[in-house]
């Protein structure tokens, strides 16, 4: 049975506070959905990210197995040959987490988009907009 957005979202949650993917050299960078220190090409997309790669959080779910499986991809992006992007059901970006986690594109939006003036980025500034969201979700 599918997850609901609510379980997916406590997924990049936990996904998050865990830092697992920093164990295997996955930094943590609102910047860009994901970043490669090399060229990527569209048969690596999806497979295991190398050390120096960067993600956002959202990027951080793209990255993730149990979330591939609910049909969340990383996509090669058509502009940079270094990035990779996230996609569902067609989707790109803040589409694709709308979607993915049943929320408004002004939540994903609000969620997982870079602010430099307005809004602190760090993981523990994530994952207590996340959880504000969840404690909203039925």
């Amino acid at each position: 049975m599918p997850m609901t957005g609510k379980q997916r979202l406590e997924r990049l949650r936990d996904i998050l506070v865990a830092d697992d993917f920093a164990k295997h050299g996955i930094l943590f960078d609102m910047s860009a959905w994901c970043r490669t220190p090399h060229d990527v090409s569209p048969r690596v997309a999806g497979g295991t990210p190398e050390c120096g790669t960067a993600a956002c959080a959202f990027g951080h779910a793209m990255l993730d197995k149990v979330l591939q499986k609910e049909g969340l991809k990383a996509v090669y992006d058509d502009w940079s040959r270094n990035h990779l992007t996230p996609s569902y059901k067609g989707l790109r970006g803040f589409k694709a987490a709308s979607s993915f986690f049943g929320i408004s594109l002004r939540e994903a939006e609000e969620l997982f988009a870079l602010s430099f003036d307005s809004v602190d980025n760090n993981r523990e500034a994530v994952v207590a907009r996340i959880n504000r969201r969840i404690g909203r979700m039925l």
